[in-house]
């Protein structure tokens, strides 16, 4: 049964009412992940930038050399795969990594 076997994947409990709803449409989810994203489409997002403003300057979290080190390998992942590329962007957004309900990252 569908239900079992992605409540054994995701280490989850399956509602009840959400069951049939996943056994009617199991042929729409992927059973592993691909290994690209999808082709570009005709849109594209962009952020116009205003000219002359100053970029906020905010000091980066500081985090262990274990957690910079399963960041890294997280990014190198995702990279490989082509889930994500390396920005363009003047701005950068700090990473911040949380544990899962299990305690694992």
């Amino acid at each position: 049964m569908v239900t079992r076997e992605v409540a054994k994947e995701s280490h989850e409990t399956i509602l009840p009412a959400v069951a049939p709803i996943i056994i009617d449409f199991a042929d729409v989810f992927f059973k592993d992940l691909p290994d690209q994203l999808p082709l570009m489409r005709n849109i594209q997002h962009a952020i116009d930038l205003i000219l002359g403003a100053t970029l906020p300057n905010l000091p980066h979290y500081r985090m262990n050399p274990m957690e910079h080190a399963e960041l890294q390998r997280q990014v190198k992942e995702l990279l490989s795969r082509g889930f994500i590329r390396e920005s363009l962007s003047p701005y950068a957004i700090s990473t911040l990594l949380t544990l899962k309900k299990d305690g694992t990252r």
